[in-house]
């Protein structure tokens, strides 16, 4: 993985996105990924792959929740890439069947 900034985009990506709100504009993580890499030129194409390869690889989860506006909703895995406790509720549920 070639890093020209002080990080890398997928770390810088994710590390944005930990710090971002539950929800969340793609412009605000854009935005911190450029800065975190110190990149300012970084193509949105390329951050918000980034993104979507995160989640492919179930460290990060989230939804779009509003396509015209690039509005972003977290849902299903925590900030250290483990399922949340909603998730994990479901297994404490007695009548929950595998």
């Amino acid at each position: 993985m070639k890093t020209k900034g002080a990080m890398s985009v997928s770390e810088a990506t994710k590390a944005t996105f930990d710090h971002l709100a539950e929800e969340f504009s793609v412009l605000d993580l854009i935005k911190g990924v450029r800065y975190r890499t110190n990149r300012p030129s970084l193509t949105d194409g390329t951050i918000t792959r980034q993104l979507r390869l995160l989640r492919e690889d179930n460290i990060i989860g989230y939804e779009v929740i509003d396509n015209q506006k690039a509005i972003y909703k977290k849902t299903g895995i925590s900030l250290n890439g483990v399922a949340d406790k909603k998730q994990l509720e479901i297994f404490d549920d007695p009548t929950y069947h595998d």
